[in-house]
């Protein structure tokens, strides 16, 4: 069976939202894996929009009842991968994109080994630390944490496919876009 699977990762700050939503844009026949978080909503964030928000109660919940294809703890909240979505795209062929942290990508083609990962890579963890203080959504202590974590995630990109340099965002949508149009083919 032939399905189209295709992980983005990257470290906090890296580009992976942006770079999501402008390939999309620009290929509306590309589906969008909403992930499920018990983080809270952030100013200007829609339920079912980036992100399924639910309680830990909840998350435990579709853990036990198999409703998760993988989930982690990350920076911590819990974020995982509903399950029904994705087989409705392998059944039906479908391309989808998903917006995964390392583990949860390097997880994801274990399951799905057909998957393709793509790591987006920062210029340098200096423009990284900039990128999040530019974004004002993290505390100080925050960013820190995200930096320390950044430094093991940008090792593992080894283990993807591709690795996609993000300084120049154009750029960075275009080489995405034409690794998912030549696995497509």
């Amino acid at each position: 069976m032939r399905y189209h699977l295709f992980v983005i990762s990257s470290p906090s700050g890296g580009g992976k939202t942006t770079i999501i939503k402008r390939v999309i844009q620009r290929r509306p026949d590309i589906q969008y894996s909403i992930s499920t978080t018990t983080r809270p909503i952030g100013d200007g964030e829609k339920d079912g929009s980036a992100y399924y928000f639910v309680t830990y109660e909840e998350f435990q919940e579709m853990i036990k009842n198999g409703r998760l294809i993988e989930y982690e703890k990350v920076h911590g909240h819990f974020y995982g991968t509903p399950k029904e979505p994705i087989e409705n795209a392998v059944v039906s062929g479908a391309a989808m994109i998903f917006d995964l942290d390392v583990k949860g990508g390097l997880h994801m083609k274990e399951l799905f080994p057909g998957a393709i990962l793509i790591f987006l890579m920062p210029p340098s963890l200096e423009v990284l630390k900039r990128r999040l203080f530019n974004r004002k959504r993290e505390s100080y202590n925050d960013i820190d944490y995200r930096l320390k974590n950044a430094a093991d995630e940008m090792k593992a990109a080894e283990k993807y496919d591709y690795r996609v340099l993000n300084d120049d965002l154009d750029k960075a949508v275009d080489d995405v876009l034409a690794i998912i149009d030549s696995k497509r083919k």
